[in-house]
This record gives structure tokens, C-alpha cells and sequence, in this order.
């Protein structure tokens, strides 16, 4: 595969051909919880490895964080039922290959409930609240350039005066959805018009599942942080 060839993802994000997947390290530490949504927020998910190669592999990504952090939050829990190791797709750990790459007298049950990875590339059972560093991961296959929004994120979509939008249905705090709207390129919502305030609210409308008691609000890029009651938005106006 010559270079021109090469797949194409976002640039913060590493392609490795042997696997034919894109990586990127956070070497920004978080919960597995907070690196699960993360993750997701880029259109990838958690690593899950998904031979004995690529798990080898992976320590190439972990130089820069390995001498500061005990290893890296991957997409494996017991959150189902304890001890019985699951990945973020669902898939059973017991009897896969995965079984084979914990690091010896592991898995511990400590409290935790969360699979982190060493340079080493073995596993680890690590406290899902104690932050680590974490990886993400995408397949190379079906990644699709979407023309209309710049983007390879197929969430996005075309809407009002050449803007684009996701509705992130999963409630999330204003920072956790500060987080999740910049990690997907875009940014909380500062309404610019009327015009845009009425598709907004019309798209809002046509979001069906309630999976909050009440969710006839979302958040928008505006905040009191700096000093209360005086309302700017993220940009700074």
C-alpha cells in the first residue's frame, strides 16, 4: 500500500497496517467511564486487542506515558457480573485469546472492576475511578468521508446556513459535554440567530427516547464560570 493508498482518519490518530485500525493515546488520565465516553465522542471505541500481535504492539503507543502511569484503561469490565471479564462490545473474555494476555497472578479483585493494560502489553484488573492515560481504536474498514460536514464522524449532520450538528442523546454533565462535542471536532452549541434557535429546537423535537426524567433541555455553550451570573459563551463573547 503506497502512501497516497494509505486509509484516512483523523490526524490525531495513528494508523497501523498490520492491524488495518487507527490508535490514538489520551495521555490525558481519566475514569474508565470518563475514557469510554471519550472515546466514543471520536467515533472510536475503547482498544480491545484483538490478536496476541497487536496486543505486542501496543506498547509503541505507551512511551510517553509509561514512566508516569502504572499502564492504560482498555475496553474490558466486569460491570455485568463480577469476575466474569466482558469486552465494550459484549463479547466474553473467558475462552478467547484475550485470556491469554493477563500479566501473571492476575486478574486480582481488588475493588476494581476494569481492565488496564501495561507496556508489556499484559492485563491488569485496575480501580475504574483511579485515572490512567487510555487508548482509542478504530477499524480502518467502512470509515467514510462525509463530504457535507468535513468530517469522517457519520453522526454528523447537514443542517442550518452550512452548520452541522450531532444530538448526543446520553446525559452527560456541561463539562463531560463540553468534552464529548470537542473531542468530535465540534463544538456545544452557541445559537448565532432566531433562525437557528428554531431548527435547533426542531431538531430537539425529533429526539424520541426518554432516557432522563425530563429531557426537554439540553446544554449550549454558554456559562457563568468565570464570575456568576455573567453568561458568556465558550467562545469568549
Amino acid at each position: 500500500m503506497t502512501v497516497s493508498e494509505r486509509p484516512k482518519y483523523r490526524d490525531d490518530y495513528r494508523y497501523e497496517k498490520a492491524f488495518n485500525a487507527f490508535y490514538k493515546i489520551h495521555q490525558s488520565a481519566a475514569s474508565w467511564t470518563e475514557a469510554r465516553i471519550r472515546c466514543e465522542a471520536e467515533g472510536s471505541m475503547l482498544l480491545v486487542p484483538e490478536s496476541l500481535d497487536e496486543a505486542d504492539a501496543m506498547p509503541l503507543l505507551m512511551t510517553t506515558i509509561i514512566n508516569r502511569f502504572k499502564g492504560v484503561f482498555i475496553g474490558i469490565h466486569d460491570f455485568y457480573s463480577e469476575r466474569n471479564f466482558v469486552t465494550v462490545t459484549g463479547k466474553a473474555m473467558q475462552d478467547s485469546i484475550l485470556n491469554l494476555l493477563w500479566e501473571k497472578q492476575e486478574p486480582k479483585y481488588r475493588g476494581g472492576h476494569c481492565v488496564a493494560m501495561r507496556r508489556s502489553g499484559r492485563l491488569f484488573v485496575h480501580p475504574c475511578i483511579q485515572a490512567l492515560p487510555f487508548i482509542c481504536k478504530i477499524k480502518a474498514e467502512g470509515i467514510v468521508f462525509k463530504q457535507e460536514c468535513n468530517t469522517f464522524d457519520p453522526r454528523w449532520e447537514a443542517g442550518h446556513n452550512g452548520s452541522c450538528y450531532i444530538i448526543h442523546k446520553d446525559p452527560q454533565t456541561w463539562y463531560q459535554a463540553y468534552a464529548t462535542c470537542l473531542g468530535a471536532g465540534g463544538h456545544l452549541l452557541v445559537i448565532r440567530d432566531r433562525a437557528e434557535a428554531k431548527y435547533v429546537r426542531d431538531l430537539f423535537k425529533q429526539v424520541a427516547e426518554r432516557r432522563v426524567p425530563d429531557n426537554n433541555f439540553a446544554f449550549l455553550g454558554y456559562s457563568d464560570l468565570f464570575q456568576r451570573h455573567h453568561f458568556r459563551t465558550i467562545h469568549g463573547i
